[in-house]
């Protein structure tokens, strides 16, 4: 079977995985606020995620737990640490998920079944790297402000119309902390989005337009 290129989106990668990945391991359904795994257990799981999103998030040496990336539809959790045999992050739901749950074993043999099949899982690690460089990347061209339309357009991939309320996963302390701001710019720029259609109540927050929004975000990015 010859390799097919068109995996290289990253769109084409995650709905491949659902086809590939799904009838290979067990669905269940998580409620939100469920703890997955917690950095440092074995990894003797991974998890596909069929619908809804999770957050993966880090410990620091000092303080809360920081965020790391958010996972949605068609993303493998702990395929990166695959290598190493234990959890980097700890991985915890921002809503109601459905998962498959897959073993390492049929990861391996799945890598080995054809060369399509391992460019599929080389492009999985790719998306999780690019987010993550695309993360980096905010926080050297994008402002507080953006950073934070970033960050909340994170929480509803694929919404692109539409009011969406939402809870914050993190506290905005810590949610300043991941952001790289204080929380006096944090609540700052939160208060600047009213302008841009965000308003906040406490922990929830309502998204007048997420097209509006990511528009703003971009602009933001044109000046920076």
């Amino acid at each position: 079977m010859g390799i097919n290129l068109d995996l290289l989106s990253e769109q084409a990668i995650l709905g491949a995985a659902l086809t590939r990945l799904s009838p290979l391991g067990t669905a269940f359904l998580a409620d939100e606020g469920s703890v997955l795994y917690r950095e440092g257990d074995a990894l003797d799981t991974l998890y596909l995620v069929q619908d809804g999103s999770v957050m993966t998030e880090v410990m620091l040496s000092s303080g809360p737990a920081v965020p790391v990336d958010i996972t949605g539809r068609g993303g493998v959790l702990g395929l990166s640490d695959l290598g190493e045999g234990t959890h980097g992050e700890t991985a915890r739901t921002l809503s109601p998920c459905r998962l498959i749950r897959l073993t390492p074993g049929q990861v391996h043999d799945l890598a080995g079944s054809s060369a399509e099949t391992a460019l599929l899982l080389v492009g999985l690690l790719s998306v999780g790297l690019r987010h993550r460089i695309r993360a980096i990347a905010d926080q050297r061209s994008l402002s507080a402000r953006g950073r934070l339309m970033a960050f909340l357009l994170s929480l509803m991939p694929g919404r692109r119309s539409g009011s969406v309320t939402m809870r914050l996963p993190v506290s905005k302390t810590t949610l300043a902390a991941h952001l790289g701001i204080t929380p006096q710019s944090l609540s700052r720029s939160l208060r600047s989005l009213r302008d841009d259609g965000v308003t906040v109540r406490g922990a929830l927050v309502t998204v007048a337009d997420p097209a509006d929004l990511r528009h703003a975000m971009e602009a933001e990015r044109d000046v920076a």
